[in-house]
Order: structure tokens, then C-alpha cells, then sequence
């Protein structure tokens, strides 16, 4: 699983500004950070669009564990 925080700095941008980008709370992006395992789905869907990565690549699936 590709870790949120992992994914926010490799984009360059802060918590703060991740925060703002999202509408959402700082508090909001650290307690994703820190639960990521039980995000809903529209969270993971939200990630993904601001990552433009699939899903499967912030679950941490690859076609052969899909199977």
C-alpha cells in the first residue's frame, strides 16, 4: 500500500496545502495518514483523483494478487 504521506511528498505539496487543495481539515489529511487501512470509498476515490493514480496502486494491488 502506497502510504498517503509517502504520496503527498512526493508530490511537493505540505499538509497544509493538501488541506486546502482537498477542502478538508489538516487534522482530516493526518488521520488518513494514519488510518489509511479503513478509509471509505469515496476518501480512496478522492485520493486517487488528487494523486491521479488508480486505486489499485494506493491499495497496493497488482494485477497478480488481483487474481
Amino acid at each position: 500500500m502506497r502510504k498517503i504521506e509517502s504520496l503527498r511528498i512526493d508530490k511537493g505539496v505540505s499538509t497544509e496545502e493538501m488541506a486546502l487543495d482537498m477542502s478538508v481539515s489538516k487534522q482530516t489529511i493526518y488521520n488518513w495518514q494514519n488510518s489509511q487501512p479503513d478509509l471509505s470509498g469515496q476518501v480512496i476515490i478522492k485520493l486517487c483523483n488528487y494523486f491521479n493514480i488508480p486505486s489499485d496502486d494506493l491499495l497496493g494491488l497488482n494485477k497478480k494478487e488481483a487474481v
